[in-house]
């Protein structure tokens, strides 16, 4: 029956890729789900047995493989093309419609493709998991694809220590673009002086508001956590859930609250909890914690969190109904399309103070890399492509190319200008560096493997559902430091 199963998905995939499909046919096989749907992380393999079952695996998920409008269809062609055709390079991605899910990375893919028409892009994505687990086995066979990105800079960093992919640093000087990224970006991606990765995105991560419904009851946004809890006690009394939250099938929609999460130590403290030198379940954590349960338990989540995904507490609070959704600014422009986008604002999410750090800890930082396998020197044109692309990507152009979406912020030093159109935008980039703000250097949950990272969503989730205490929160965490 699995052999059956495996057959079907092979041939339905390969007939996908290698023959034309109407609109009702890719509607029918394209699953329109954003990168962060899944909370399920595979762990980087070496051996043929671990393969095998990532294979089966891959095969077993019917829906997962690829499909996605592509700027041209075709296998890897860059092995086989004519020495006179044009180049093709395969570009993979962890969304099934990057079109739909990141607008600014597919419009930088295909202004690249329009000015360089020598290249014909083909570009495949899946879910995170799936994509994953795609990327390993491809790098174990050494057939990764020409430009691949990872959610996890975990990943890409056990590519490259692996001896799967190129040290980018000879090429990003070539291309004078080293110092286009903050030094703390550039030592975030880089073991020693190697640069094995480049940023993907950068995401403003905290909460969209309604500041109609604040009004209404005669409410301020919060700036604090006291502040917070007040109005949640209000809106409680009135019947109204006040944070929405969404954590079926996906493991991510705990952006707004990384920034009160680094306010009680976690960057300070993190280098010696990963050393065991400290505990994760320390007392300032703990606080963390049980900031969260204090909000739980006066009504602040939907009780269904853990049956709601991200996208439908999403669309809940696109209803109009509620004051406030945990997200990031890559779901900018699809707010901005609202009937009542004058009325939604933006809040980095609260300030406490008893605290670590005694500022509100922004997170806009870089979310997501792309990397560049050993494979790609076989084909020196493919290579050089490449080289193009991220010379593309980085310039003003490509950074302004996906800021004009509303939701793709700068990667670079570049500012650029934020459209007119895109408000909602406007009101993220002018507060990221507020009077009393601290940026963070990065994602809580890109520091650390995906086995802690994992446990780090179903604490918090955990904690927000009513199923976990802060203390077993805490020590769910620490169990999986270092896995």
């Amino acid at each position: 029956m699995q052999m059956l199963a495996t057959q079907w998905w092979c041939t339905c995939a390969f007939q996908y890729i290698s023959s034309p499909l109407s609109t009702s046919d890719h509607l029918k096989l394209e699953f329109c789900f954003n990168r962060r749907e899944i909370a399920l992380r595979s762990h980087p393999f070496r051996s043929a047995k671990h393969l095998s079952l990532a294979m089966v695996t891959v095969a077993a998920l019917t829906g997962s493989f690829l499909v996605q409008p592509v700027l041209t269809q075709g296998s890897y062609a860059s092995n086989n093309r004519p020495a006179s055709s044009s180049v093709t390079i395969t570009v993979s991605v962890n969304s099934s419609n990057l079109q739909a899910t990141e607008p600014g990375e597919w419009d930088w893919l295909q202004a690249f493709a329009k000015a360089n028409p020598t290249y014909k892009l083909q570009i495949t994505g899946a879910l995170e998991a799936q994509h994953d687990i795609s990327l390993e086995a491809e790098a174990s066979s050494g057939t990764l694809p020409d430009l691949p990105m990872v959610g996890y800079p975990s990943l890409a960093e056990t590519f490259y220590k692996s001896g799967d992919t190129l040290n980018l640093t000879p090429i990003l000087q070539k291309l004078h673009l080293t110092d286009l990224f903050p030094a703390a970006e550039r030592a975030l991606e880089s073991i020693g002086n190697a640069q094995y990765e480049v940023p993907f995105e950068s995401n403003a991560e905290g909460f969209y508001v309604n500041n109609a419904l604040f009004a209404k009851y005669g409410l301020s946004v919060p700036t604090t956590f006291n502040q917070l809890l007040a109005a949640v006690k209000v809106f409680h009394s009135h019947g109204i859930v006040t944070i929405l939250q969404g954590a079926d099938t996906t493991a991510y929609s705990i952006w707004g609250f990384f920034g009160l999460l680094d306010e009680y130590g976690y960057q300070n403290d993190l280098n010696a909890i990963l050393s065991g030198k400290m505990k994760f379940n320390n007392p300032e954590i703990l606080k963390f914690f049980t900031d969260l349960q204090e909000l739980q338990q006066a009504g602040a989540f939907n009780t269904n969190i853990a049956t709601t995904t991200y996208f439908q507490a999403v669309a809940d609070f696109q209803t109009g109904k509620y004051p406030m959704v945990d997200s990031g600014s890559f779901a900018a422009s699809s707010m901005q399309s609202l009937p009542f986008a004058k009325n939604i604002g933006w809040w980095w999410g609260p300030s406490v103070s008893d605290g670590v750090t005694k500022d509100t800890v922004v997170t806009d930082v870089s979310s997501g890399v792309w990397f560049v396998p050993k494979s790609d020197t076989k084909d020196p044109a493919v290579l050089t492509g490449v080289e193009k692309m991220l010379a593309f990507l980085y310039s003003n152009q490509g950074q302004q190319i996906r800021l004009a979406k509303g939701a793709e912020l700068p990667l670079t030093t570049y500012v650029g200008t934020v459209p007119a159109s895109q408000s909602i935008l406007r009101i993220i980039v002018n507060t990221v560096h507020g009077p009393t703000h601290v940026t963070s250097p990065a994602e809580p949950d890109k520091e650390i493997s995906a086995t802690m990272a994992n446990a780090m969503y179903s604490a918090v989730n955990g904690v927000m559902e009513g199923v976990l205490s802060p203390a077993s929160a805490a020590q769910l965490v620490q169990a999986a430091v270092g896995a």
